[in-house]
């Protein structure tokens, strides 16, 4: 809880500060406790953290590979996403799709440019229909993924990736390449010549190179 989070910041900077005057952290600290009591286990699980590591990330992006190359596998999770059978979703169904049933990928950030990314590939309306619907997980499973990793290789948090950050990360995933490779690799994608790779730019990269499986449309 941020309120915990303040009390301990404020006993490390002030050790001698009585936490039993402050109404606020006394209220707040057991919140959480009494939500859970009140209403149920589920009523705080959107708010968990969930531990990330490259092999859950890859475990994941397995089964999203698996479920763009068999439609019978792909359909339920279409139609779960999908729950009122338009045919599109919004930001707010997929956001409700990565929280109860993906929360490796509940990280808003990246949720947004996934998100954006596939209905500008699109026909550039608010909605993702059902045969973008691919593009949309590959999408998912890979801004999220590169979120985590930027976090580690971006050095200066400015989400643009210099030639050897673009190599760690190329690295991280698994790519089997020369140093040389991964330099020319990193020219194209940098297509003016800048020397830095922008965020979006690595992602539709990765995504495009990794899974090109859901580069294809859903027809059902």
């Amino acid at each position: 809880m941020f309120v915990e989070f303040c009390a301990y910041i404020r006993t490390r900077v002030t050790p001698d500060c009585d936490t039993t005057l402050d109404r606020d952290i006394q209220s707040g600290e057991k919140c959480g406790v009494h939500m859970r009591r009140s209403l149920g286990p589920q009523s705080t699980h959107t708010h968990a953290v969930t531990q990330k590591s490259l092999s859950k990330f890859e475990d994941l992006e397995k089964q999203f590979k698996d479920l763009c190359k068999d439609p019978k596998k792909l359909r339920p999770v279409w139609n779960r996403l999908d729950f009122n059978g338009n045919n599109i979703v919004s930001l707010a169904e997929i956001d409700k799709l990565a929280v109860e049933t993906y929360p490796l990928l509940n990280h808003k950030p990246a949720l947004m440019r996934a998100y954006k990314a596939t209905i500008n590939a699109g026909n550039n309306d608010d909605w993702v229909q059902k045969k973008e619907f691919k593009a949309l997980l590959g999408n998912l499973i890979y801004f999220n993924k590169m979120f985590w990793l930027f976090d580690h290789a971006d050095g200066d948090k400015d989400r643009r990736l210099t030639e050897r950050e673009f190599k760690w990360c190329l690295s991280c995933l698994g790519e089997k390449m020369s140093d040389s490779e991964m330099s020319t690799e990193f020219r194209r994608v940098d297509r003016n010549g800048g020397g830095i790779i922008l965020f979006d730019e690595f992602c539709k990269y990765v995504t495009q190179r990794k899974c090109p499986e859901c580069m294809t449309e859903f027809l059902d």
